[in-house]
């Protein structure tokens, strides 16, 4: 199925309350925000103004958590593509100031590349909270610039431990916001 991928800005009065969420938006406008994914996606199309990828995938749901499931996870590395050097864990987000996305090197945060463009199937693995994902994988630059996405197929996944502290810090924070809110009931 064809989604709209985004991660909401809580400017948006209706958005308030979900940040560390990201959106799936359907063919048919609906709606669902999740606090933690992984699996697998087709890049298909972006939106640079306000920073929206259109992927296809399957969503297998439990809670707040969406699975995402893709049969065909090939990609055709062109011969003039050039692999890109940082590693297999890569953070992927947009710049709005820039209007472009951006993939940044987990093993090295030196390491960054700015492109018009998502292109293959990315390895996401997201859980915490912060407004971008992680592709597990290998990046290329292709010959129009665009950065082409090649998954890690390995079940194996060792997160570094930059992203492991983020997801022990969002999950501590949520665990302190359920307490005050229940504080607050009480």
């Amino acid at each position: 199925m064809r989604y709209e991928f985004s991660y909401p800005l809580t400017l948006q009065k209706s958005l308030r309350g979900f940040e560390g969420h990201f959106r799936f938006t359907d063919s048919e406008e609906r709606e669902q925000l999740f606090t933690s994914l992984s699996g697998f996606v087709r890049f298909i199309g972006k939106q640079n103004i306000n920073g929206r990828l259109f992927i296809e995938t399957s969503l297998e749901v439990t809670n707040q958590h969406a699975k995402l499931v893709l049969e065909d996870k090939t990609v055709d590395i062109p011969s003039d593509a050039l692999q890109l050097e940082g590693g297999e864990y890569w953070r992927c987000c947009f710049s709005h100031k820039l209007h472009q996305w951006r993939v940044l090197s987990e093993a090295n945060t030196e390491i960054m590349y700015y492109t018009e463009e998502y292109e293959g199937v990315g390895r996401i693995d997201w859980y915490d909270r912060s407004p971008h994902v992680y592709h597990v994988g290998q990046i290329y630059q292709l010959s129009n610039s665009n950065i082409l996405l090649v998954p890690d197929l390995k079940l194996q996944l060792t997160r570094p431990q930059r992203v492991t502290e983020a997801i022990a810090r969002s999950k501590i924070h949520e665990a302190r916001t359920k307490e005050l809110a229940e504080a607050v009931i009480a």
